[in-house]
């Protein structure tokens, strides 16, 4: 993602995949680029303006990927935090790509991924935790 080497059908068009539209299948309005999809895609949108007041973050919704997780490396807190917030933005990722791949279309969704972001980020946490004291 931070790469840019996420397939998504504008790039598979660019290697010559041919796609059957490059239109976002979510939105059916905007070509389907990496920054649409996890950025500005409505329900991607809501999403992180959600992950934001949750984290209680003063940041702008509309960066990039690589520019929110650079904020956050960056971030004057200690480690411990610093990695759970690279835990959620990297959840939330991952989140968003599945719910692009299943092509849910449900209104209610955008709380259906704050919710899977909060258990998913807590159970990496607690998984790496465990692993931090062997």
């Amino acid at each position: 993602l931070l790469m840019d080497r996420i397939h998504v059908r504008s790039s598979l068009e660019a290697k010559g995949v041919n796609v059957s539209s490059t239109l976002c299948p979510l939105c059916q309005q905007n070509i389907e680029t990496t920054r649409h999809l996890f950025v500005d895609y409505d329900i991607a949108n809501k999403t992180w303006k959600l992950i934001i007041k949750w984290l209680d973050l003063d940041i702008h919704v509309h960066l990039s990927p690589s520019d929110l997780l650079k904020i956050v490396i960056d971030f004057p807190i200690n480690v411990k935090k610093t990695q759970i917030l690279e835990a959620v933005l990297q959840t939330t990722w991952w989140i968003i790509w599945r719910y692009g791949n299943e092509l849910s279309r449900d209104i209610e969704m955008t709380i259906c991924l704050m919710i899977r972001v909060s258990r998913r980020s807590s159970s990496w946490v607690i998984y790496q935790s465990c692993f931090s004291l062997i």
